[in-house]
């Protein structure tokens, strides 16, 4: 809540490093264990940073594109989850039901839409809370506020 984003010696219990690059509370993070990297999520934005050294220091890398939002209308775009596969697909779902695939490595949106609710849900239950990869990496796994678990598959376009 503090919009800090802190790394741990775990051994020694002590905090060595906080990340001061969000102005918003962090509410999803993930680790890149391919590559030492992490992605944590605000409402200010989706940032990138490298592990650099063992003793857990950071290097700020990027700003991803964010999804479009009418903050008026809709309020603040709240990131709930963030996940990726090892092919370097990076997924983002939010509060409200937005989604995005992000490229890992270019940190850009290739494909967003919104959530759509079950039948005989009210609109405001399309928040994506939580999403994981299958081991494969093919399937993403999502639970909504609708009660709902989808299971999103890859699709490829078409040959004209």
């Amino acid at each position: 809540m503090d919009s800090t984003v802190k790394t741990w010696d775990l051994i020694a219990g002590k905090c060595d490093e906080t990340l001061t690059y969000h102005s918003k509370s962090v509410r999803s993070f993930f680790v890149n264990d391919d590559n030492d990297e992490f992605i944590s999520g605000s409402s200010d934005g989706i940032k990138k940073f490298k592990i650099t050294s063992p003793g857990g220091r950071c290097k700020y890398l990027q700003d991803l594109q964010s999804l479009e939002n009418d903050k008026l209308n809709r309020g603040n775009l709240i990131v709930n989850t963030i996940t990726a596969n090892h092919d370097g697909d990076l997924f983002i779902g939010c509060d409200n039901g937005q989604y995005g695939f992000w490229d890992w490595e270019s940190g850009r949106l290739f494909q967003n839409g919104m959530n759509v609710p079950v039948p005989g849900s009210l609109e405001g239950e399309k928040g994506i809370l939580c999403s994981s990869f299958d081991q494969s990496g093919l399937r993403l796994v999502t639970g909504s506020v609708d009660k709902s678990v989808k299971i999103w598959k890859q699709v490829d376009e078409l040959a004209i």
